[in-house]
């Protein structure tokens, strides 16, 4: 990962820290809809830190000439069927 991707990767890994900080405020405050939304940014911030799948997609879709090695393509694999599976076990837990 470049410096760069990996500081923005970094960025939005605190504004979902952020965002589950303010949802946890809002809902200690009863304000439930509030907290909803805050948690739901939380998740996206969190999803958008993964930006490799993403711009390896664009690059390789709509870019010329753009070669993906094995190796680039298992690193993503891995970490999308991370990501997939952390998701999965989320919403397999009982809900209240």
């Amino acid at each position: 990962m470049t410096p760069e991707a990996n500081f923005l990767a970094r960025h939005r890994m605190e504004r979902a820290a952020a965002a589950c900080a303010e949802g946890d405020l809002l809902a200690d405050q009863q304000s439930h809809r509030g907290a909803m939304n805050r948690y739901y940014y939380a998740a996206f911030h969190a999803a958008r830190a993964l930006p490799r799948s993403f711009e390896k997609r664009l690059s390789s879709d709509y870019s010329d000439f753009v070669e993906i090695s094995a190796e680039e393509a298992e690193k993503v694999r891995g970490e999308v069927h991370a990501f997939v599976n952390t998701c999965r076990e989320i919403l397999e837990r009982p809900q209240e």
